[in-house]
């Protein structure tokens, strides 16, 4: 198993969350089965909202400029968040994270993990530095997939999570707030959930068809 505390960001302030779901595997050959389909899901950011479900927020996979993006996950790219209710002024109606790493780290002959860390960002398509997001920079989200061999694990953990209250919008601020504490006791656990299971299991369809 991977050592998460190399990975997950240092928990000092604020809140944090946890979401796991796992499924066992047959045999290491299905397990890395799994495994690549899976990766392959959680890479590409603009179908997250699919495997999540109804009345989940949209994902959008952008460049340093704020345009959409419609390839694979990488670092140094942004995801914009067009989560359920309103906006922000500051982030042009939307919540923006910058992709901080992703690694892919190797356990041995048969068992590997894609870990992927992003964290609040500004708006690139603005021109200042205030985060866009309802969480403050110090926030950060790691998404773990692993092929244990036997088993494969996608988890979600959010660090550090404080409420955004310093933009110079003060409707963003309480916008913010009111939003983060929703995230916090509710939204995060809800969609989060959604997410680990579907980019192990696909979305809706994809299990119908896969049955078929």
């Amino acid at each position: 198993m991977i050592d998460k505390n190399k990975v997950i960001p240092t928990q000092i302030t604020g809140e944090k969350s946890d979401y796991e779901y796992s499924i066992p595997a047959e045999s290491p050959e299905e397990a890395a089965k799994i495994f690549r389909d899976a990766a392959a899901r959680l890479l590409d950011v603009n179908e997250w909202n699919k495997l999540c479900g109804a009345g989940s927020a949209t994902f959008r996979l952008a460049n340093d400029r704020g345009k959409d993006l419609k390839e694979v996950l990488q670092a140094g790219r942004y995801i914009k968040i067009d989560i359920p209710g309103p906006g922000t002024k500051t982030g042009e109606g939307y919540d923006w994270v910058y992709v901080e790493n992703i690694e892919m780290r190797r356990l041995s002959e048969s068992s590997e993990c894609l870990a992927i860390t992003v964290q609040p960002a500004q708006n690139p398509t603005a021109g200042h530095s205030s985060v866009a997001h309802f969480f403050s920079s110090e926030s950060s989200s790691t998404f773990l997939l692993c092929n244990n061999r036997n088993s494969v694990t996608m988890s979600v953990h959010g660090r550090n999570e404080v409420p955004n209250t310093h933009t110079s919008k003060p409707l963003d601020n309480i916008r913010n707030k009111l939003v983060a504490k929703s995230a916090i006791a509710f939204m995060s656990a809800v969609q989060w959930k959604r997410l680990v299971r579907g980019v192990i299991e696909g979305p809706t369809e994809e299990k119908k068809n896969s049955n078929s």
